[in-house]
């Protein structure tokens, strides 16, 4: 799935029928497959893990043939709360809303409007049947497979005559034309029940985010009731502490004058530590995995030798190491016992520098602190009030929020140190975002061009040797066209996720929930633009966002043009997905795969190698809730357009409720628990989004249809549904992230009673009215808005006492009305005798009353001089404190000028050791030129005596040179 021109599909019943069956075939391999290999010992760990918990344990699943089906249904609401956490308890709840909100729709809607499409419209004839043709000429392959199907034994023009009811409607191409809405002629006032049935539509919908939303609530109070001593629940994670309070004892005495509660301990943050230790850890790690295969090279050499040891009752694994050691000359093991002497030695020093690391008084260098820190408190309800108010009057210092639990943790995103690790971390945000929306906008011309591949034109140019086989077989053929595009564009968006998390990873979080909610996010928002805007855009899809940023009225006619053309391919688009359901059901990628791969002998040498590879998998939200809220978007938009995608659409969430069920509660386990609340709060967001598409878009098509009140009707709707949208979030987002503080408060039980309804024991109006709610309503109209509506058998309960209370309250009166005189006299007769009485007890009450007014005086005056006394001391007590307030003052005065003096003195001796370090290589430089001047000057002491040496010769020669001159001149002369 690409676009709508490369997607190859045949929108006919008969198209609909093929593509069921290729998921029906699917589902049951994959279904065969699972109930093969969930028996087998090998795949106890992939299939049924939970079973094997220490605590809060699965009941092991029966071997009989589709035992898992009733195993599952016999878990409730409560029991999924309890077992698997509130997350998985509200994903399923999604789930089962889906079902029954689809499934009203499904009875009371599509019937309706099939009706209406198939009678309402215009009559079909041969100019219909040309269209036909002609749209299917379009594709030369499609053209060749239409003509097979449809007119085998008649010729295009005895076609073209054919009447209406000659027509073969489970091959027409036109029969699912004739049950949408684009059958409707223009002008029509029928539109006006699509009108009723998009306000039915909205307002079921948003009623059921609304009440569940109440239901989340109530869900969460309980939980985080169960929750309350937790380490997380206790804790808070502080961001940008100032400086000066980056140790313990300053952070603790400043959160103690806060009078939050008594706090339990301060963590500082270190990243040289932290590092360091991970680094030890991981040598660690390594060192263990050689020492055991060398360990179990040994034992295997030693039972080669020996293999009677094995069938020895006597035997034990220590016993072996004794005799290997005392004959490891015979076992020609010396060396590898000296190896694993050297592991032992070495684990040893390791274990010594790790707890070295641990201990802050010895490692005192490697504990620097970084901006954050956990504040631990003794109760719950110090940190929830601590993470919800303002803790500093200076803004950007000390953010809080409660702490993820520590499995949740990523400390990447806790070892930023400084603004430069703040600069990097939001160009690093910068730079993901810009990737994540180029991937997000040109996923398109790839997946254009891969398809292109796939086309039979394509493939008989570029594969000569296929072009007989594409010519002869119909089964080739129809596999290219219909299932080869679809799995491959199924194998890319599969691989999707995976991309985004890789991605998503470089950005800086405080924990994996984090990272994974934003996975989600960019998921959705890639699935929502590449389906439902650019696949049905095409390539043109560039062009058409400029006109529309140019135009913005044109988006809904955008919508209404480009969104009915698909209708009749996500028919089979969601009744190809069904399969992925039974594929989830085998774990059918990289869970079966991976499993397979990592525990073949040479991936796992060691029992401890593999119990990591077959360590149990968390439950991936960020894959699967994109993908449900999409099909339930593209339902939602569909609804009325086409009413055949409500029923595909219940089939699909029928098969995930079951096959979730079960993948909760015996494969997967939890990574972090948020509480449900970001998931939530997700799906509200998006499926609100989503009936805003839907609204849009009828908008726009009932326009285009020229019934301009109808579609002016719907956007009151369009109002009212951005409106609750708004709404719903102000009401519910701040009580889910931070509950009440009540919930907290000891020896007060806040906790209203939550009615649990037994999946598997409840009735019919059970199961509806625990999705639907609707003993609300009566609990409203009864009691008021703010009742505690959560048990409807309360409610009935309180009605039956009070119509008891009316009926005693009619006979009594009745009874009163007989006896009338009767009671009369009697009761003169009494009130005369309680006269008499009352004035003898009011002499005796005046009495008593003085003596207590002069006891009140003598009391008054001494509480009165108590008051006196007590408001001096109280004065000479604000006069203390005022004083010491002075006195604190002036220290803090002093204090700051002490600051003031000591940065001064840090700078003048900051300035001090800069000109010293200047002077200092001013000094070297001189040195340096010294030793040069005197090698220089030793040099040419040299080269003097060498020249006075050479200027003795020379005067010496010329001596010589002179006296022989002499000699024969005198000898001349005497000639």
């Amino acid at each position: 799935m690409a676009t709508i021109e490369t997607a190859y599909y045949v929108p006919t019943f008969l198209g609909l029928s093929t593509t069921l069956g290729i998921s029906c075939t699917v589902s049951v391999l994959c279904i065969l497959a699972f109930e093969i290999c969930r028996r087998l010992d090998s795949m106890q760990c992939l299939f049924s893990p939970r079973t094997k918990l220490i605590n809060n344990a699965i009941s092991k699943l029966p071997n009989t043939v589709f035992s898992w089906i009733s195993a599952i249904l016999k878990y409730n609401e409560k029991d999924f709360l309890d077992k698997v956490g509130l997350d998985a308890t509200m994903h399923i709840r999604f789930l089962r809303m889906t079902i029954q909100f689809l499934l009203l729709l499904s009875i009371s809607v599509c019937p309706i409007l099939l009706a209406i499409h198939w009678n309402c419209g215009s009559s079909m004839d041969s100019v219909d049947l040309a269209d036909e043709l002609a749209a299917l000429s379009k594709n030369e392959s499609t053209l060749i497979t239409a003509i097979e199907d449809t007119i085998s034994n008649f010729t295009v023009t005895k076609l073209l005559n054919q009447s209406t009811s000659d027509i073969d409607h489970f091959r027409s191409n036109s029969t699912l034309h004739y049950l949408s809405i684009a059958n409707i002629s223009n002008r029509s006032n029928i539109v006006w029940v699509h009108v009723f049935f998009v306000f039915f539509i909205s307002l079921l919908w948003l009623w059921l985010i609304f009440v569940n939303h109440l239901h989340h609530n109530e869900l969460l109070k309980k939980h985080q009731k169960k929750t309350i001593s937790a380490l997380n629940q206790r804790s808070i994670l502080i961001t940008h502490i100032p400086h000066h309070l980056r140790n313990q004892s300053s952070l603790r005495k400043y959160f103690e004058t806060l009078r939050l509660g008594t706090i339990d301990s301060v963590m500082l943050v270190s990243s040289t530590g932290i590092k360091e230790l991970e680094t030890n850890l991981k040598k660690r790690s390594n060192k263990v995995n050689q020492l055991e295969r060398l360990l179990i090279e040994m034992a295997r050499k030693y039972i080669h030798e020996n293999p009677a040891i094995l069938y020895s009752h006597q035997s034990h694994w220590k016993k072996w190491l004794y005799d290997i050691a005392e004959n490891q000359d015979s076992l020609q093991l010396a060396k590898k016992i000296s190896t694993a002497n050297t592991l032992l030695d070495e684990l040893t020093l390791l274990d010594d520098d790790i707890e070295q690391i641990k201990d802050q008084n010895q490692s005192s260098e490697n504990y620097i602190p970084n901006n954050t820190a956990f504040v631990t408190f003794n109760t719950a309800r110090s940190a929830h009030i601590c993470s919800q108010i303002v803790t500093s009057s200076n803004p950007g210092i000390f953010q809080t929020r409660l702490a993820p639990e520590p499995r949740d943790l990523l400390w990447r995103g806790l070892l930023r140190r400084g603004r430069k690790d703040k600069i990097v971390g939001g160009l690093r945000y910068w730079a993901v975002s810009v990737a994540v929306w180029s991937l997000t906008i040109f996923w398109l011309f790839p997946i254009t061009f891969i398809l292109g591949l796939t086309s039979i034109q394509s493939l008989s140019q570029h594969l000569l040797f296929l072009k007989p086989f594409l010519a002869s077989s119909v089964l080739i053929r129809t596999f290219i066209q219909n299932i080869l595009p679809t799995l491959l564009v199924t194998l890319f968006m599969s691989l999707l996720p995976w991309i985004l998390l890789v991605i998503s990873k470089q950005q800086d979080f405080f924990s994996y929930s984090e990272l994974e909610d934003m996975v989600l996010a960019r998921y959705y928002y890639f699935a929502i633009f590449n389906v439902l805007i650019v696949f049905l855009l095409g390539t043109t899809f560039l062009t058409t966002m400029l006109d529309v940023i140019y135009e913005p009225t044109m988006f809904i006619q955008l919508l209404a043009n480009s969104l009915p053309q698909g209708a009749n391919f996500f028919l089979n688009y969601i009744l190809f997905n069904c399969s992925t359901h039974a594929m989830e059901l085998i774990q059918l990628g990289s869970q079966l795969f991976g499993h397979l791969w990592l525990t073949l002998a040479f991936n796992s040498r060691t029992p401890r190698l593999r119990m990591e590879n077959t360590t149990p998998w968390a439950f991936p939200f960020y894959y699967y809730y994109p993908n449900h809220i999409l099909i339930f978007v593209i339902a939602l938009t569909y609804s009325v357009i086409q009413p055949l995608v409500l029923i595909f659409a219940v089939l699909y969430y029928a098969l995930a409720l079951g096959v979730y069920r079960h993948q909760h509660l015996y494969c997967y386990i939890k990574r972090y628990e948020t509480g449900g609340t970001r998931h939530y709060t997700r799906v509200a967001r998006y499926t609100s989004d989503g009936l805003l598409i839907f609204q849009f878009t009828m908008v726009g098509l009932l326009y285009l249809k020229d019934v301009l009140p109808a579609a002016t009707a719907i956007l009151p709707l369009i109002v009212f549904t951005i409106w609750t949208k708004i709404k719903l979030y102000r009401l519910f987002q701040c009580k889910s992230k931070n509950p009440s503080i009540c919930l907290y408060t000891e020896g007060e039980d806040t906790l209203p009673k939550i009615k649990m309804y037994d999946d598997a024991r409840g009735t019919l109006w059970t199961h509806i009215d625990d999705i639907w709610k609707f003993s609300y309503l009566r609990g409203w109209w009864a009691s008021g808005r703010y009742a505690h509506h959560d048990n409807p058998a309360t409610l009935s309960h309180q009605n039956r006492l009070s119509s008891l209370e009316e009926s005693e309250t009619t006979a009594v009166q009745f009874e009163y009305d007989e006896n009338e005189e009767k009671y009369a006299r009697e009761n003169e007769a009494r009130l005369e005798t309680s006269l008499n009485s009352m004035a003898s007890d009011r002499r005796e009450v005046e009495l008593n009353l003085d003596d207590l007014m002069a006891a009140a005086d003598v009391r008054l005056n001494l509480l009165r001089s108590q008051t006196e006394a007590a408001n001096a001391e109280c004065e000479e007590y604000e006069a203390r404190i005022k004083q010491h307030e002075q006195e604190h003052t002036s220290k803090d005065h002093e204090i700051l000028s002490l600051q003031i003096r000591s940065k001064n003195l840090e700078d003048r001796l900051d300035k001090t050791e800069a000109q010293l370090r200047t002077i200092s290589a001013s000094y070297n430089d001189a040195d340096d030129k010294a030793e040069q001047a005197e090698r220089k000057v030793q040099q040419l002491e040299n080269e003097l005596i060498q020249k006075e040496q050479h200027y003795e010769d020379l005067l010496e020669k010329y001596n010589s040179a002179k006296a022989d001159l002499d000699e024969l001149a005198r000898q001349f002369d005497e000639l």
